[in-house]
């Protein structure tokens, strides 16, 4: 499956064997196109193509799960709540989440790894 074609533009194949779980090649290849290839697409596109790689994927095979979902928590009352993306380490989002909003309490800042690790695995 070629993916992100966009502008004669296209970030690669996605391989996905026999018995490997198609949300689980979805997420490896879109983890690996951002974090290897600095590929960048605004959340909403990249979110189209991750249903478009998993309807492509689940039209040929059975599809026994979805992506990974986002997750989400509240730190401070006064900042915006932290959001990791399926495709996001927990350990990167916090740092981002950090730099963005200048919350660099250590305390709170491992919790909040902590808390998406518990949930995220």
């Amino acid at each position: 499956l070629r993916v992100w074609e966009a502008a004669n533009e296209s970030v690669g194949e996605l391989l996905c064997g026999p018995l490997s779980d198609p949300a689980d090649c979805v997420d490896e290849f879109v983890r690996k196109s951002l974090n290897v290839f600095g590929f960048e697409l605004p959340i909403p596109d990249l979110a189209a193509a991750v249903d478009s790689m998993m309807q492509w994927l689940c039209a040929r095979r059975i599809c026994s799960r979805s992506v990974t979902p986002d997750l989400s928590l509240r730190l401070v009352e006064e900042y915006e709540s932290l959001v990791v993306r399926g495709w996001e380490d927990p350990a990167n989002a916090v740092g981002k989440y950090a730099k963005k909003t200048g919350l660099l309490n250590e305390t709170i800042l491992k919790f909040a790894h902590g808390q998406l690790c518990r949930r995220r695995w």
